[in-house]
């Protein structure tokens, strides 16, 4: 594979990255990637139950929820990652506090625990009487604070992938195999996945592994089991230790496998957001 770091130009560099420039006391391509911080009001001036307004927070690491009103009422704060279901519940910490918790039930601001690797957020108000309640939120960006990138030598592109399957799964096992776009090498930077309980099921277990391989050669990197009435949920920050930076290829894919070991069908949406840099092969 072949470096030509001295022969990019700008425009080169720029259709790769929001804004580039040549370093020439480090000399070295930069890039200034600056994501904006998004607001939306969640719950507007609520004054019965409700799921209120989603919150679209793909792409973003922090989240801050700033609760106004006189009330009495608790809310939850509900994650999504395919952006339809929203069976994740979230906890929060009271900035001035720094109590956590599960439930919102006075004003004030609060930070979201691990919104990351969601697409939306609902705060869910349980109503029980008073004026009204109204919720803002505030999202940060994933990127570092400095915002500053250094750009290799290699052509990448930064990639999220989404697959979700609800094919009905009697208890047994099924692979998701997920390859590099053909001309290109994949490094993971993160894995999240999303399964609910088997609905019904009165024992057991369900689990996800993550592979890397082929048919006859494999590699497991992680894995986590739960039991049959617990949904089985898998964060970014699960697998970093394990997955973060490896690669894989057209070939030698990203297999996820799902195994149902309960004594019912799942049925229930099987979903997986795998976050990737994926460089050209450059011959």
């Amino acid at each position: 594979m072949a470096d030509f770091a001295q022969s990019l130009n700008k425009d080169t560099v720029n259709s790769l990255f929001t804004s580039a420039r040549y370093g020439t006391a480090e000399a070295k391509w930069l890039s200034d990637i600056a994501l904006p911080a998004v607001s939306a009001t969640l719950q507007n001036a609520a004054s019965s139950s409700g799921n209120g307004t989603d919150f679209t927070i793909d792409g973003y690491g922090t989240v801050l929820l700033e609760v106004t009103g006189t009330f009495v009422a608790s809310m939850v704060v509900k994650g999504s990652m395919d952006g339809t279901n929203f069976n994740s519940t979230l906890a929060v910490i009271k900035l001035d506090t720094g109590a956590r918790s599960t439930t919102i039930t006075a004003s004030g601001t609060y930070k979201v625990i691990s919104p990351a690797g969601l697409q939306k957020i609902q705060a869910v108000l349980t109503w029980t009487s008073g004026t009204s309640v109204t919720v803002k939120g505030r999202a940060l960006p994933l990127a570092s604070n400095d915002n500053t990138v250094e750009v290799s030598g290699r052509k990448e592109k930064v990639m999220t992938n989404y697959v979700n399957t609800s094919t009905s799964l009697d208890p047994g096992s099924e692979n998701i195999t997920i390859n590099a776009p053909a001309g290109y090498i994949s490094k993971i930077q993160g894995i999240s996945f999303y399964c609910p309980a088997p609905v019904g099921a009165g024992t057991g277990t369900h689990s996800m592994t993550v592979y890397l391989g082929t048919a006859s050669s494999i590699c497991q990197l992680y894995t986590k089991s739960v039991a049959y009435n617990v949904v089985l949920e898998v964060s970014y920050a699960d697998v970093a230790a394990t997955c973060k930076d490896r690669e894989y290829d057209a070939t030698f894919a990203l297999i996820i496998k799902y195994t149902n070991g309960s004594n019912v069908a799942q049925t229930g949406i099987r979903g997986i957001r795998n976050a990737t840099t994926d460089r050209a092969v450059i011959a």
